[in-house]
């Protein structure tokens, strides 16, 4: 799938509970919900213990490098590989890198990959 944009943002659980329920409400009545694919911390805080500047330039050099694998990735940035993978992993988990498993031979790889043009932070 590939998003165009992604939303990051700071959201009360209250405001995104709204959202949630006008969404549902609009698909009820087969109508398109209003926003993109967004992703929406609790605080500023919270935002900037997980948007830290090794994972925004893992998501640069995702984009622009294309690396078949993490450890390759981590190669690039001359990182240790652990430190990459659990970075990668955590913006795996909230929709900002996909994984894609490869085998050549029998060797498997996670290719990371980057699906929308860019991040939009909402504040």
């Amino acid at each position: 799938m590939h998003n165009s944009n992604i939303e990051i943002g700071v959201k009360s659980f209250e405001d995104f509970r709204k959202e949630v329920t006008e969404d549902f409400e609009r698909l009820d009545r087969n109508e398109q919900p209003e926003h993109s694919f967004a992703y929406y911390f609790a605080s500023e805080e919270d935002m900037e213990k997980f948007l830290t500047p090794q994972r925004i330039h893992l998501l640069r050099v995702i984009k622009h490098k294309h690396p078949k694998s993490i450890y390759l990735l981590a190669k690039t940035v001359n990182k240790d590989f652990k430190s990459v993978y659990n970075n990668v992993m955590a913006l795996n988990q909230v929709g900002l890198v996909n994984l894609n498993e490869e085998s050549t031979g029998n060797r498997k790889s996670i290719h990371p990959e980057v699906t929308y043009d860019k991040i939009v932070i909402e504040i």
